[in-house]
Parts: structure tokens; C-alpha cells; sequence
């Protein structure tokens, strides 16, 4: 549409002013060429960019693919050292509960042999067993003395000291009390006081060492 105003206008100035119409027409035209390369030129130009910025993107993609990689890699072996650290702890935990009912039943073999109330406690004095005859002897039931220290449940409080510091030579040395039965001053759950006679004997697992106290009133 624009080139057919053009040409009606070159034909009007032609008429008017003879060559100078046309000269101008033309001139209005080579405008209009040069306009258009340009706009190709720019088009080009974009084009070209474009396809530099997908390439420059592509080469940092594959770049990335070894990360990629390794990372999924490390994320399947920590995957792989978890389950086995899960199976092993729920091994472990089999195999202590396994210990635990062994022990139980020893103790109460133990006590129908001997009639001596049986403890058990790990290296801190926590109670990890506690038989029938010690909640006979100390008043106690086993829910109330298992999870306690031993010191709170039956040693008097002018004999904490030496007990503490007993059990803190036991855990220098690192091996279990052995010798002859002593006599110590005990008290139960009600405070009386009264003499035990005690043997001691000690243990070892994957958690340290276990104390083992086979107690008889005097």
C-alpha cells in the first residue's frame, strides 16, 4: 500500500516538476531498501546470539553432568551405609535383649541356689536388674529400682562417699571388683539401716563393664 502512495505521489510531482518527481521517488526507494537490509542485518544478528547464548547453555549443562553424578553417587552410597548401620543397630539390640533375658534367667537360678538378692548395674550405678529377692530385701519393686542408681536405693548418705569413690577406682582400673564377700551398712526403701554382706563380681559388653552383687542380710 505504501509503495502504491509512493508511486501516485512521484506520478502527481513528476507531472508538477518534470525529473525532480522521479529523482526523489527513487531516492525515497533506495531509503526504503536500505531500511529493510538493516532490519535483516539486526534480525541476523539476534539469531546468531541467540544460538551463542543455547550453545554457551548447553556446554555448561554437560558440564554440570559429572557433579551430577557424583553427587547422585555419594547420595546412593550414604543411602547404602545407612541401612547398614540401621540392620546393625537393630542386630545389636537383638543380641542385647537376647543377653539381657540370659541374664535374668541366670539370676533367678542364682537365687533359687543361693537365696541372695541379685543387682545388676553398669559403670555409672545404674540399675539394669533387679530380682524379686532384692525388692524383698530393700523394698523396691523393679520398676521403681531399674533406671535409678544403686547409691539412692541403698546406700546410706555417710556412705556415699566411700562408695563413689569405689566405684571411680573400678573405672580407672578398668577391671571388675573381685575377693572376698564384704560387710557393708545398707538401708531400704523405708530408711532402716541394717548390715548386707556383699560379693561383687564383674562383667564386660559392647557397652563397658556391668557389676553383678549378690547381697544376703546379716
Amino acid at each position: 500500500m505504501q509503495e502504491v502512495v509512493l508511486a501516485v505521489i512521484g506520478i502527481v510531482v513528476a507531472l508538477a516538476s518534470g525529473g525532480a518527481g522521479i529523482k526523489l521517488l527513487d531516492w525515497w526507494k533506495d531509503k526504503q531498501a536500505t531500511n529493510r537490509a538493516t532490519q535483516q542485518q539486526d534480525y541476523a544478528n539476534v539469531v546468531k546470539e541467540y544460538a551463542t547464548f543455547l550453545g554457551e547453555l548447553r556446554g555448561e549443562v554437560i558440564s554440570l553432568k559429572p557433579q551430577l553424578r557424583e553427587t547422585t553417587l555419594r547420595y546412593e552410597d550414604t543411602e547404602r551405609r545407612f541401612a547398614a548401620a540401621r540392620e546393625e543397630h537393630v542386630k545389636e539390640t537383638t543380641i542385647l535383649t537376647i543377653k539381657v533375658r540370659e541374664l535374668s534367667d541366670r539370676i533367678e537360678e542364682l537365687e533359687r541356689g543361693s537365696g541372695e538378692a541379685t543387682i545388676n548395674a553398669d559403670s555409672d550405678g545404674k540399675v539394669i536388674a533387679w530380682s524379686q529377692a532384692a525388692t524383698e530385701l530393700f523394698g523396691y519393686s523393679p520398676a521403681e529400682a531399674i533406671g535409678a542408681n544403686v547409691a539412692d536405693l541403698v546406700v546410706p548418705d555417710d556412705q556415699k562417699p566411700l562408695h563413689f569413690a569405689a566405684i571411680k577406682q573400678w573405672k580407672k582400673e578398668d577391671r571388675p571388683p573381685r575377693g572376698q564377700p564384704l560387710i557393708f551398712r545398707a538401708k531400704n526403701k523405708w530408711g532402716e539401716q541394717f548390715l548386707v554382706e556383699i560379693s561383687l563380681s564383674g562383667w564386660r559388653n559392647g557397652e563397658g563393664w556391668h557389676l553383678t552383687a549378690l547381697v544376703r542380710r546379716r
